[in-house]
């Protein structure tokens, strides 16, 4: 309610979920950086390739990051609701189950 107030969205990131925590796609990006890149993979070397990743990560960068979250996030959801509305119909409530029971 605090963020509302004055204008900020609180985004609050799961943890160990690696498709719908931003940090954890950075960190995927830059495991794939490093070697990628590296041809000696040498300690200097995959440190300077480190930090020219990081300095790269820009605002519109760490944005794309949250953007795709949020995309996977709503994906979710919309899987979420079709399998509650088709598998639905074929659960049964506790309370028929028990009123079929009596019924025997």
């Amino acid at each position: 309610r605090i963020g509302k107030k004055y204008g900020i969205e609180i985004f609050r990131l799961p943890k160990l979920h690696c498709s719908l925590n931003p940090i954890e796609l950075s960190w995927n990006n830059l495991k794939q950086f490093v070697p990628d890149q590296s041809t000696t993979f040498r300690q200097d070397d995959v440190k300077l390739l480190i930090e020219q990743f990081m300095v790269a990560m820009d605002d519109e960068r760490a944005m794309l990051y949250f953007h795709y979250a949020r995309g996977i996030e709503e994906m979710y959801q919309t899987a979420d609701a079709i399998m509650k509305k088709d598998i639905e119909q074929y659960l049964q409530s506790d309370s028929e189950e028990t009123d079929s029971d009596d019924e025997e």
